[in-house]
């Protein structure tokens, strides 16, 4: 596996591009300013376009994996190949579209900040929650509650310039549902460490 920078003819990666942004018009906006990478495993299976939007803000504007590919953790590699590349220069970095898998997700942000995105599936839906420096020891100080599968996906989650980038898979209200309610509320709220819903558990 190996992720190389496409420097020019980025659009001969166009069929995967528009997996997350599905008018090229729009990917016109951003793909020549932007830096495309792509990852290569006897051939592309992945592709990113990051972008610079000043203040300290690294944006991914595109993500996508081949749908034949998905499933593999190529574009997870991209995510952690980009928080290890960037996460010094750059003081926050934002998805904007993505494609994780085929299809659409939902973002949920406050002032500006993104919580948690979800990508729904056939029979569940998967949640990714990115836990930061700021994060990091509550959420490391709630992990003994949490469940055993939530424990070992955060331990086994590689860690890029003090992030971990987790994505929780949910197929019914049960207590890794409760879990992520406690993570999400530590991302809303560093300082509080999620007491509002650890109270109510």
């Amino acid at each position: 596996m190996n992720i190389i920078e496409v420097p020019e003819n980025k659009k001969q990666y166009l069929d995967l591009l528009l997996l997350a942004d599905e008018q090229e018009s729009m990917i016109d906006r951003y793909l020549e300013r932007g830096t495309m990478y792509a990852l290569d495993d006897n051939g592309v299976r992945a592709v990113c376009v990051v972008t610079d939007e000043g203040d300290g803000i690294l944006e991914i504007k595109n993500i996508a994996t081949a749908p034949e590919h998905q499933g593999r953790g190529y574009a997870k590699a991209l995510v952690c190949f980009i928080a290890r590349r960037y996460g010094e220069a750059f003081e926050k970095i934002e998805f904007s579209a993505c494609s994780w898998e085929h299809g659409w997700n939902i973002k949920f942000k406050k002032a500006g900040k993104t919580l948690c995105t979800i990508y729904p599936r056939e029979n569940h839906v998967t949640v990714l929650v990115v836990v930061g420096s700021k994060e990091k020891e509550a959420v490391e100080a709630m992990l003994p509650g949490c469940t055993a599968a939530l424990q070992e996906l955060y331990h086994r989650t590689q860690e890029g310039n003090g992030q971990r980038w987790l994505m929780i898979d949910l197929e019914d209200r049960d207590s890794v549902y409760d879990d992520l309610l406690r993570m999400i509320e530590i991302r809303r709220n560093p300082a509080g460490g999620g007491q509002n819903h650890t109270e109510g558990k």
